[in-house]
C-alpha cells in the first residue's frame, strides 16, 4: 500500500487523465477541478477526493476513499449519469496503481444542492491488499 499522500496524488492524476474522456462520451461536461479536500468554489462542478479509513493487520489491509461529485447547476437526472460514469469507473479501476489487490466494495448516494442548484454524488471505495507471511 502506497503513502496516504500518494495514494491521493495516485488518484488526482488518474482520474484528471482519465476521466474526460468517459465523461465525453456519456455527452457530459468534465469536472471544472479535481482536488484532494474540499473544493473552494461551490458554483463549480468539482471531483474533491478524500481519504475515509485506513485498517491494517497480519493478513490485510484496508483503504477505504470517499469521492465526492460537486454538480452545480445540475439536476438529478444528469447527476444520474454521471453517477454511472463514476462507479462504472471505480469498479474497473486497476487497484494496482495504489498497491492494493481488489476493490472491495462500492456505495454510492445522491443528494440535492441547497434548493435544486445541482447535486453531490457520494461515492465509497474500499480497497483490499491481501497480505502473506512475507509481508
Amino acid at each position: 500500500m502506497k503513502s496516504i499522500y500518494n495514494i491521493l496524488q495516485t488518484f488526482k492524476e488518474d482520474l484528471e487523465e482519465d476521466l474526460p474522456a468517459l465523461l465525453e462520451t456519456a455527452c457530459l461536461d468534465n469536472f471544472d477541478i479535481y482536488t484532494t479536500g474540499d473544493s473552494r468554489d461551490s458554483k463549480i462542478k468539482a471531483l474533491c477526493i478524500y481519504k475515509d479509513t485506513v485498517r491494517k493487520d497480519d493478513s490485510q489491509n484496508i483503504l477505504s476513499m470517499i469521492f465526492q461529485a460537486q454538480l452545480s447547476g445540475v439536476n438529478e437526472d444528469t447527476g444520474a449519469k454521471y453517477e454511472d460514469v463514476l462507479i462504472n469507473y471505480f469498479m474497473d479501476y486497476d487497484p494496482q496503481n495504489i498497491e492494493m489487490n481488489i476493490v472491495d466494495a462500492l456505495e454510492s448516494g445522491t443528494f440535492p444542492i441547497d434548493q435544486s442548484q445541482g447535486v453531490f454524488i457520494i461515492i465509497a471505495v474500499q480497497f483490499l491488499e491481501m497480505l502473506d507471511s512475507c509481508d
